[in-house]
């Protein structure tokens, strides 16, 4: 049998086949019961409940489904019904209270992040756009590869990985709004870890049998499915119709004169969306936006959307923009803005760009999609021209629009990193790294060096290239004046390849000198995540699992042999040593191990640079833990100092687990504590 979905989803709605239907049953309970699982605190009966009713409601409403949103479309569902099942007064008493408490509770100083995160998950993808849901839903909760993904949304490769890493940075942000900060790497690898549970094949084959069984008797059609084709047909014949009489008529039909209400009590709605617009001022078109939008939301009110948008000249956008922000609603605002400005920056991207950086359209609607909408259209230049967008963007980078806080740094690294990663996409590496070199801002060249090295979500060239490229990467990285931000990125790189690409670091590994194999090396100290097997799911994918290794001697001794082999005095390994553990961001490791080192180590550049990542993330706990470590005592109180009182600006714990956190210098923690008891 087939295993594709397409298929399966295709045959079950031409043939009512009971195997299709079991065989997609097989291929998507995982996900179903996982998640059902998480939603109910663990309740398995719960959740086999749960997985009927969704599979049993996929029965009835599998002939209007999109196959390429199939898994998402289950995701919303199961979340939606075990919602109802908690809320449930007929469900067992004792498990709802349960459920509820769990699921309710407010975060406690003790709750690991991972039960903070998998309390909030769900809501949080809830909240994505559904495209977006739908490419984490296959990517992590199915653990699909990038070509299954990219295959089920009609994409290209490279472009499903871009959806991946935007949508996961979405995620990450809608999560930090809650309280859970998170990078985007292990946002996505623990969400890979939570996303699959397989029930029993008894489990499997009982919930196909029961929802096969809620199909209507054969030769009793329900009333929705005879008037599903009528209706199609009418759509489709009044969709081509529209298309020939476009082509056949050089000139518009005479106008409708424009009302609030129809011009016409017979004029059907059917007809309004196909009559032209012709009258093509501003306040005509935005009155004739209001009246389409207030009409039920299918295809054709979208296609007329559009229509009327493009009767918008390009240099009547601005205009359009100022009125649009008076007279429309936030949906009708959100609903114009990104054709409007997709089409202005086909004809010419420097004004395009520019007047949405400058103005910000839509940002009083919604800050968040006036980011994204921004951060597409550059996106969209950077592919169609990468030359120009990088020129127009060296051109700017003094506008105060790019010193703007946005993708976990500011408007103008956002963009620095998309130039680069794509220079590297393309096979530029030398290009990429003449772009880093010229970039005014220290800040900007390094979250570029380290999003190329896999930090950044839309840094995701590392995964995309062969290891020639990955070599040559590594050796821009080797050549680059600035060491420190530099070292940081090669012990990232290796991190990544080590953890994801076992195989092709390998190969790269085989190629490099005594020097560079010390700095693959660095990756291995403290602890660090090795790929342990990969094993195939039914839908095509791959289950990746890895061991967490903690045992930091081992990878200690191992850099110390390679440093001593490529010729390096003790002090510089323990020196660059230190610098990867601080690379690393993970200051319960660090820390204990620069304080045991601090008479032989001094690596205040890289933690200034751990510092300064942490004041940009808000996370003023990791802030202060890395300014202990620091040489300088005045530096280090003023930073430390400094840190603490934003903390306690905050409502919370964070003050109190702080203080409590054994790696916390002694000397630190008192003066701490003298800030606190003064704070009145």
């Amino acid at each position: 049998m087939a295993d594709n979905p397409f298929e399966l989803l295709q045959r079950f709605n031409r043939d009512r086949s009971e195997a299709a239907f079991r065989e997609l049953v097989r291929q998507h309970s995982p996900l179903v019961f996982a998640t059902a699982l998480r939603r109910l605190n663990g309740d398995r009966s719960a959740a086999q409940d749960v997985m009927q009713e969704v599979f049993t409601l996929l029965v009835r409403k599998s002939s209007g489904l999109d196959p390429a949103q199939l898994s998402a479309w289950l995701y919303r569902q199961t979340c939606r019904r075990a919602a109802n099942h908690v809320r449930s007064e007929s469900r067992r008493r004792q498990r709802e209270l349960v459920s509820m408490e769990a699921m309710n509770h407010p975060p406690t100083p003790d709750e690991s992040d991972r039960e903070l995160l998998a309390r909030e998950l769900d809501s949080a993808m809830l909240s994505l756009p559904s495209s977006d849901r739908s490419a984490l839903v296959m990517r992590y909760f199915e653990d699909r590869d990038f070509r299954s993904v990219a295959g089920t949304l009609g994409l290209s490769e490279v472009a499903a990985r871009k959806r991946v890493s935007r949508a996961l940075e979405k995620l990450a942000a809608v999560l930090k709004r809650r309280g859970i900060t998170t990078g985007s790497a292990l946002l996505g690898s623990t969400m890979s870890s939570m996303g699959r549970s397989i029930p029993p094949d008894s489990m499997v084959a009982k919930v196909s049998l029961q929802a096969m069984k809620s199909l209507p008797a054969a030769g009793s059609p329900s009333l929705s499915g005879l008037m599903k084709p009528a209706l199609a047909g009418v759509a489709l014949v009044s969709l081509i119709s529209a298309g020939l009489l476009a082509k056949s008529r050089p000139t518009p039909v005479p106008p409708v004169p424009m009302a609030s209400t129809p011009t016409s009590a017979r004029e059907s709605g059917l007809a309004y969306l196909l009559r032209p617009v012709t009258d093509t001022s501003i306040e005509n078109l935005i009155a004739e936006i209001k009246r389409n939008q207030a009409g039920p939301g299918h295809s054709l009110v979208t296609l007329r959307l559009r229509a009327i948008l493009d009767r918008v000249a390009i240099a009547d956008i601005p205009a359009f923009v100022v009125l649009a922000g008076e007279k429309l609603t936030v949906a009708e605002q959100t609903a114009c803005y990104a054709p409007l400005f997709e089409r202005w920056l086909d004809q010419d991207p420097a004004a395009a760009l520019s007047y949405v950086l400058l103005n910000k359209p839509g940002e009083k609607v919604d800050a968040e999609t006036s980011t994204y909408m921004l951060g597409n259209l550059f996106r969209a230049w950077v592919e169609k021209d990468l030359k120009q967008a990088d020129a127009w963007l060296r051109e700017h980078w003094g506008d105060e629009g790019f010193k703007e806080h946005r993708w976990n740094g500011s408007v103008g690294e956002g963009f620095a990193m998309e130039v680069a990663n794509d220079y590297v996409l393309r096979g530029n590496v030398s290009d990429a790294f003449e772009f880093i070199r010229a970039l005014p801002n220290a800040d900007a060249r390094r979250r570029c060096l380290r999003g190329l090295a896999g930090e950044d979500p839309y840094g995701n060239a590392w995964h995309n290239i062969d290891p020639d490229r990955l070599l040559e990467v590594l050796r821009a990285l080797s050549g680059f004046p600035e060491t420190e931000p530099a070292g940081e990125a090669r012990v990232l790189l290796w991190q990544s390849l080590n953890r994801s690409r076992p195989e092709d670091a390998a190969k790269v590994l085989a190629a490099l000198s005594p020097q560079e194999h010390f700095e693959a090396a660095l990756a291995k100290t403290g602890h660090y995540s090795k790929l342990a097997s990969r094993t195939k799911t039914a839908g095509g994918g791959t289950i990746s699992h890895f061991d967490q290794i903690t045992d930091t001697t081992a990878g200690e001794a191992d850099a110390m042999a390679a440093g001593l082999a490529a010729g390096l005095s003790r002090q510089e390994i323990l020196k660059a040593i230190g610098a990867a553990l601080v690379s690393k961001g993970n200051p319960a490791v660090a820390v204990p191990w620069l304080a045991g080192h601090r008479e032989e180590v001094e690596v205040d550049a890289v933690l200034l640079g751990a510092i300064r990542d942490a004041a940009r993330r808000e996370d003023h706990s990791n802030l202060i833990l890395w300014a202990a470590c620091l040489r300088d005592p005045d530096l280090r109180m003023s930073i430390a100092r400094a840190g603490f009182r934003q903390i306690l600006a905050q409502p919370g714990d964070t003050a109190k687990n702080l203080l409590a956190d054994p790696s916390l210098d002694a000397g630190l923690r008192e003066e701490l504590v003298e800030i606190r008891d003064a704070k009145p």
